[in-house]
């Protein structure tokens, strides 16, 4: 009989081994392994064997970088747990710290792919940002791993009409524009 260790938990107890001490078996990563090298260990109780592992980091990558405040981006990840459902937040981080995260999606069941990937639109939120040093990000978690990608919200404006004659009123919407601050509006420089 052997049993089968990854860094150092008990992943297979007493496998049975065929007549030419050979076994075959089927074992799961431990749910919250960190992206690091590991050893898988092997015992009988006379032989100690090891073999190396390295478990990848997950990833996701963002098209495109900018967008405006209502546009659709794309997310796509990469080795996320598979049986864990994917949160997509956008957050700002400021002094390497998260703050305001927004959650925008859950990925789950037939959106992650057999490797823990994924490839879905989401729209940009209207992110707080009071901080000119402030970082957007694009942040995927399975609730363990983790994933970022930068990500700028460029600043929009809507008019309640796009055609008037003089002295009519506009109302004039903004997005993504510094929160608690002041926004100068003209018209035609003015």
């Amino acid at each position: 009989m052997v049993n089968i260790t990854f860094n150092g938990e008990l992943l297979a107890e007493n496998v049975p081994t065929n007549s030419s001490g050979g076994f075959n078996i089927t074992v799961e990563i431990p749910f919250c392994t960190t992206c690091d090298p590991y050893q898988f260990n092997a015992s009988d109780g006379i032989n100690w064997v090891t073999a190396p592992f390295t478990v990848i980091c997950p990833s996701i990558k963002v098209t495109p970088l900018n967008a405006k405040v209502g546009e659709s981006i794309t997310v796509e990840g990469n080795n996320f747990a598979l049986s864990q459902p994917v949160h997509i937040y956008f957050s700002i981080q400021r002094n390497a710290t998260y703050y305001e995260l927004i959650l925008v999606k859950t990925v789950s069941g037939a959106e992650l792919n057999a490797t823990g990937g994924f490839k879905v639109s989401v729209t940009v939120p209207s992110i707080p940002n009071d901080n000119p040093t402030d970082i957007v990000q694009v942040n995927a978690t399975d609730n363990c791993n983790f994933a970022t990608d930068v990500f700028d919200v460029e600043a929009s404006i809507t008019l309640s009409k796009s055609r008037g004659v003089a002295g009519d009123v506009v109302t004039v919407w903004g997005e993504g524009f510094r929160n608690d601050t002041t926004v100068n509006i003209q018209f035609d420089g003015t």
